[in-house]
């Protein structure tokens, strides 16, 4: 292949020669943080070490039922509980890219560059992914107006807790974590610092952490993460996720895989592995990973879809 200068390329399997894994850049791809992106991503779809095979649980619709026959007969054994939840088959998929330094372009830290600019789009790539399971699992979104005054008009917070409790509705527990999309967020400071009502406008004030407790969940995040994207031809900056939506959801830090959990990002439990290829232009740096992000929880995320009008 004829490489050009500071282009991408999709890896292939020549690129993964265990030849050319460079301890080095590997070591360094480990130690940087994608900020931002990564919290939100591992907030949305929870982290869970698998083999490159695996089978995982599904919960919901079963799993949280309260027995009334739990009292042991004289002589007699406990009654035996069946674990609910469809038992599924799957395995990771190879992910990564490819960045070519032509030669004249290299220079000290070019490479640490390279590989830190292919971690942030592979991580964005990931959190793109985590939101569109994030849509899909929520079904048909809630229509809320959040806004000063006007018909329709309905209280943010109020709804964002009906939202959380319409979830352990439908897979018997309560949303845990909340997901504000950018432009969601912003209706919701328009419309409480627009509001003539005193207690809306100190509401307006509080942080994700402050309205997590005031929602009794264990965390609320807003998502801002950006990237390109291509739209009649033309590229622009778009917002990963549904920039007007609300997400509530089940998860937790530190889950096993079958965990209760709406999404589960399973991962083979390295980092990112990094390789490095010289061509005779110049030099080949490829990034992977192993991953999968999967729906995990049934009737386990609903959406409310904002306006301001």
């Amino acid at each position: 292949m004829d490489y050009k200068k500071n282009t991408i390329y999709i890896a292939n399997s020549e690129s993964f020669n265990t030849a050319n894994l460079s301890t080095p850049l590997t070591a360094y791809a480990a130690g940087y943080k994608v900020p931002e992106a990564q919290s939100i991503l591992d907030f949305v779809a929870p982290p869970v070490q698998t083999p490159k095979r695996f089978e995982y649980r599904s919960f919901g619709k079963g799993q949280f039922a309260m027995e009334i026959d739990d009292v042991r007969a004289s002589g007699a054994d406990f009654k035996k509980v069946v674990m609910e939840g469809e038992v599924l088959d799957a395995h990771l998929l190879n992910k990564g890219l490819s960045l070519f330094i032509d030669k004249d372009d290299n220079f000290d830290g070019a490479e640490n560059q390279a590989v830190e600019f292919l971690k942030r789009r592979l991580i964005r790539n990931e959190l793109l992914r985590a939101f569109s399971v994030l849509a899909a699992a929520s079904g048909n979104a809630t229509a809320k107006k959040w806004m000063a005054s006007g018909n329709g008009k309905s209280s943010p917070d109020g709804d964002v807790a009906a939202l959380v409790s319409s979830v352990g509705d439908a897979c018997g527990l309560d949303a845990n974590r909340v997901v504000y999309g950018s432009q969601a967020w912003l209706y919701r400071l328009s419309a409480l610092l627009g509001s003539s009502a005193p207690a809306e406008g100190a509401a307006a004030r509080m942080s994700p952490d402050e309205i997590a407790k005031f929602l009794g969940i264990e965390g609320a995040m807003i998502a801002k993460a950006r990237g390109e994207i291509y739209e009649n031809g033309a590229k622009k900056k778009a917002t990963i996720g549904n920039a007007a939506y609300v997400f509530a959801f089940n998860g937790e830090s530190g889950l096993s895989k079958n965990d209760a959990s709406t999404i589960k990002r399973f991962h083979s439990g390295e980092d990112m592995n990094v390789y490095r290829e010289e061509k005779n232009n110049g030099i080949l740096i490829t990034v992977e990973h192993y991953s999968r992000i999967v729906q995990t929880g049934v009737g386990a995320c609903a959406a409310l879809s904002i306006s301001n009008s």
